[in-house]
């Protein structure tokens, strides 16, 4: 992953996925909106840690990943087993976890 210099979410997102093994991807969507895997998320820094968009709450990143990690991974392999691009933007999530806070 390669973060955008300025951005502490995108660099502490970035330092997450350098120092732990997540096979899901992650990609920038815009400020604080990001594809992981083919879920659309919102992430951000709340008390000095990252969290994102769950529902009506938030969830630090590493109970995230826990919580959401496997099941994105296991839609991008039955996407691919079906010779599907599993990050066709046509496919994606509408699922974006709500507005970002103030």
């Amino acid at each position: 992953y390669t973060t955008e210099k300025g951005d502490k979410v995108d660099e502490m997102i970035a330092d997450y996925f350098e120092s732990h093994d997540c096979p899901v991807p992650i990609q920038k969507l815009s400020d604080g909106y990001y594809m992981f895997g083919t879920k659309k998320v919102y992430a951000k820094i709340m008390n000095g840690q990252l969290v994102f968009r769950v529902g009506g709450g938030y969830m630090a990143i590493n109970e995230f990943i826990e919580a959401y990690g496997q099941s994105e991974y296991d839609k991008i392999e039955a996407r691919r087993a079906k010779g599907i691009d599993p990050f066709d933007e046509s496919l994606r999530s509408r699922s974006a976890s709500g507005s970002p806070g103030r």
